[in-house]
């Protein structure tokens, strides 16, 4: 019984599985669907292959079959996982979840998914090392239109150019290390134009970024580690992050999370004891501020939201004050 479960679990539509945990999925080839992590955010660096029966995050740097997504998404075990998909029950007497076979086939799986992660790591910090002082670029003029100076704490070490691709790249390093582990890269047209995509939600222009290497656990660090003695500033984006160092007073340490998706998991850290949460004013941003905020309160931290006093963020806010 507890093997046919399995096999069924293994088996399962992997698009309804997706959904099921909050995917929402567009389809981009026969069988195949892309859209934003329901771990990670983002726009499409979220797949699933539906006739071969995998999913892949470019962001996460996990991938595998249903019961694989499961555990990921969900944070369950193998044996709550192939209940969750089946609403079977795994007999506590079978061999299979408790067997040298189960174990070793969850050592395989943990194994390929680090070597997957390790991998594009490796091709992420390679890019980066390709990378050059964003100072007199594309990159820089872009962020003077957004009334953001490249200083030097950030030029080189947490911003760079990469001259061939044409794009500003991010450094994100490990929460939990500090080991860098990926970079978030916003290309430039010939022009010195950022690339615009169109949301296929909202039909609104957005600006076309990409990740490379495992994002989860990550940030982009605008301020070091050794600046964090206590207090924490939190956003999403690079530019709303880069403003909150730039207003009077200067909100700072402050490090630019990714994604809404990301605020939402970010754990409680040793030895800070006061989160300010950088606000936009959108819906995926009130919800993820909620999750993280309960975590950050039920764990005795105090927490704080930070405001634009007009528009949807405060880079908005100080563009329209130098206007």
């Amino acid at each position: 019984m507890t093997a046919d479960l399995v096999a069924e679990a293994r088996s399962a539509n992997l698009l309804r599985v997706a959904e099921a945990l909050g995917a929402r999925l567009k389809r981009i080839g026969a069988g195949e669907f892309a859209g934003p992590c329901p771990t990670c955010g983002g726009r499409d660096r979220f797949s699933v292959n539906v006739p071969k029966g995998v999913f892949n995050c470019r962001g996460c740097g996990v991938g595998g079959d249903a019961i694989r997504l499961v555990r990921h998404v969900a944070g369950l075990d193998f044996v709550e996982a192939v209940e969750r998909i089946t609403g079977g029950r795994l007999c506590p007497h079978d061999a299979v979840p408790t067997s040298e076979e189960r174990i070793a086939e969850e050592a395989r799986r943990e194994a390929e998914e680090s070597e997957q992660k390790a991998r594009s790591t490796a091709k992420a910090l390679a890019m980066w090392d390709e990378g050059a002082d964003p100072r007199g670029t594309p990159a820089e003029r872009y962020l003077a239109s957004r009334e953001l100076n490249l200083g030097i704490d950030l030029a080189g070490e947490v911003l760079r150019w990469h001259p061939e691709r044409r794009a500003l790249m991010a450094l994100f390093r490990s929460i939990a290390t500090d080991e860098p582990q990926a970079i978030m890269r916003l290309f430039f047209d010939a022009q010195g134009r950022p690339f615009v995509i169109i949301d296929p939600d909202t039909g609104k222009e957005t600006k076309d970024r990409r990740f490379l290497g495992p994002v989860g656990g990550a940030a982009i660090k605008l301020d070091p580690n050794a600046d964090v003695l206590g207090g924490l500033f939190v956003g999403e984006g690079i530019e709303t992050s880069m403003t909150a160092r730039v207003l009077d007073p200067p909100l700072k340490p402050t490090w630019a999370l990714g994604s809404n998706g990301a605020i939402a998991r970010l754990p409680v850290l040793p030895g800070v004891e006061v989160l300010s949460i950088i606000r936009e004013r959108d819906e995926a941003n009130r919800a993820a501020a909620e999750v993280c905020g309960s975590r950050w309160l039920a764990a005795g931290r105090e927490v704080f939201d930070v405001w634009p006093n007009r528009g949807n963020d405060v880079n908005d806010a100080i563009r329209e004050d130098a206007a």
